[in-house]
Formats: structure tokens, sequence, C-alpha cells
């Protein structure tokens, strides 16, 4: 990637590459053939390795489409291709946020993916906790998005994995975790309770990976 004249032919293939990918995962393709996707994530993670800024006019693209694969192929069980989509997904959300190589990105993508852990640990618990208690944890992590404003406040909001394929979408409660799950009158059974397990297993496989890959500037211990 150093040979002079090189470096730009690659990043427009990485780009032109990222950019064909793309429509081969969820959301755009609901349940695409586990072989394909895990091809597809595996490139998607050596693109970002080899060549991350080239994939700055994708990386919102590719964080709702990774973290749609982790949470899909968290439904697929605990074993087999699920498990290895899920990790190779997480595996590539992981090193994402080096496409920007902005701190406050890998800071703002850490605490999103805390807030999704907290909000499937709360499936785990049917809502039945306390519900003053559970507001009071989720807090410091919905405090620290309090900064932003419009549209950017909005996002900053949202949980970085998406749980409306866990808990049935399109009901109210959207955000909230299982306590909104519940006001909003959604399922919450033995199914969801085990797809949330498997959330929470490939969350922390994310946060593995946010602390263990290297980053080109100094970050923050995150919170």
């Amino acid at each position: 990637m150093e040979v002079s004249g090189v470096r730009r032919e690659a990043s427009a293939l990485a780009s032109r590459a990222c950019g064909l990918l793309l429509p081969l995962l969820p959301p755009h393709t609901p349940s695409p053939p586990h072989t394909a996707l895990l091809a597809s994530l595996q490139l998607i993670h050596r693109l970002v390795d080899v060549a991350p800024t080239s994939l700055r006019n994708h990386q919102t693209a590719l964080e709702t489409s990774l973290a749609a694969t982790l949470v899909m192929s968290s439904g697929s069980g605990a074993s087999g291709d699920g498990a290895a989509v899920r990790s190779a997904a997480a595996a590539a959300l992981s090193v994402l946020p080096r496409v920007s190589g902005d701190v406050s990105v890998y800071s703002e993508q850490f605490r999103r993916l805390l807030l999704s852990i907290h909000d499937a640990v709360d499936v785990l618990c049917m809502g039945l906790d306390d519900s003053a208690a559970a507001a009071a944890c989720r807090a410091p992590l919905t405090i620290a998005a309090g900064a932003a404003a419009g549209a950017a406040a909005a996002a900053a909001a949202q949980p970085l994995l998406p749980l409306g394929a866990v808990l049935g979408a399109g009901t109210e409660g959207e955000g909230r975790g299982a306590q909104g799950a519940v006001q909003g009158h959604r399922r919450v059974d033995g199914a969801s309770v085990r797809h949330a397990s498997e959330v929470v297993r490939g969350g922390m496989e994310v946060v593995q990976g946010m602390l263990t890959a290297p980053f080109p500037v100094p970050v923050p211990l995150p919170w």
C-alpha cells in the first residue's frame, strides 16, 4: 500500500468493493446465504484494516448493516453458522471507528454499544426488575448523549444494536429496553430471552474487539 501510485488506486477499489458488498447484508438482504454472508463480513473487515479512510462514505451504512447482521445472526443460536456470522460481524464492527480515525466516533460507538447490552440484559430480566432501578442504571449512558442536538441527538439516543428483531418491531417503547417493551405490549417470551442472550454475547465480542484492536490515536478509557 505504500508503493507510489498504488494507494490511490487501492483506495478506490476498496470503496467500490464495499459498495458492492453492502446490498448483500441485512437489512438490505434479510436472509442471505450464510456462506456468502460470512465471506462478505470477512472481506469488509480486511478492507477496514487495509484502507479504512477510503470507506468513510460508507461508514454509516456499514454500521447499520453490521449491527443488523449481528442481531440477526444471534437469533440463529449459539453454535454453527449463526455463531460464525455473529463473530465475524462483531469483529468488523469493532474496528469500524478506524474508518474515521476520530476518537469521538470511537467513544460514541462504545457508549451506544453499552446501551445496547444494557437493553438486552433488560430483556433477559423479562422486564420484571424495578423500573426505577433500571432507568437509573441506563441514565449515565443516555446523559452522555445530551450534548448532541436535533437529528444528532436522536441518533445518539439509539442503541448501536437494533433490538426490534428480538422484541418484535413496530410497537411503542422503541429504544427504552425491556421496560418500554412491556409498556408497548411487545412480546417478551422464551425465544426473545434466548435471542437477547446471544445479542449480549455478540455485544461483548464487540467490546473485546474495541478494547484490543489498535487505533490510530490514543482513546480515553470507555466509561
